[in-house]
């Protein structure tokens, strides 16, 4: 995972998204997140005032010199609430930061095939891969795809803005 290099900010998450322990957990697993970002979101998530786990409660206590420390702690993110899919915030996040990024990418509708790709082809998406046939009512070309990018990201930030933790 992560061919795309993507190391997401952690003041870039924190606008968007509340990170269950396991969505912490296997993006950090996955390299989109670095060690000193984990450490940055669980001490936002507790200025916050968002209830934490007892791991994430060590996370945040971390200083970014005890980076190394940090892999164990994350690893047991999530353990209490099971195996889940956590792959859809991240390709939420991935596409937005691709969005945001745009003007500094050569191709970035070539970017963010190459993200779908590497999340699995999730159906939410598909509508943004430029090879994929249309839905009844899509409208053809670029600045219909651009819309529909635009469009899935809106409505993306709201589900992950209001949902619960």
């Amino acid at each position: 995972m992560n061919e795309l290099n993507l190391s997401l900010p952690a003041e870039f998450i924190s606008k968007r998204v509340v990170l269950s322990p396991g969505e912490l957990r296997w993006g950090f697993a996955n390299g989109l997140i670095t060690s000193n970002a984990a450490i940055a979101l669980a001490t936002s998530y507790l200025s916050q005032g968002v209830p934490l786990t007892e791991a994430e409660n060590r996370l945040a206590m971390l200083l970014p010199e005890d980076a190394e420390d940090v892999p164990a702690i994350v690893s047991t993110l999530g353990e209490e609430h099971g195996e889940q899919d956590h792959r859809l915030v991240w390709m939420y996040l991935a596409l937005a930061w691709i969005y945001e990024s745009r003007e500094q990418l050569a191709d970035p509708l070539s970017t963010v095939e190459h993200a779908i790709v590497e999340f699995g082809y999730p159906a939410e998406v598909r509508s943004l891969l430029r090879w994929m046939p249309l839905e009844a009512g899509q409208q053809p070309g670029l600045k219909a795809l651009e819309e529909r990018w635009r469009s899935y990201l809106e409505n993306a930030s709201r589900e992950f803005l209001t949902r619960k933790r």
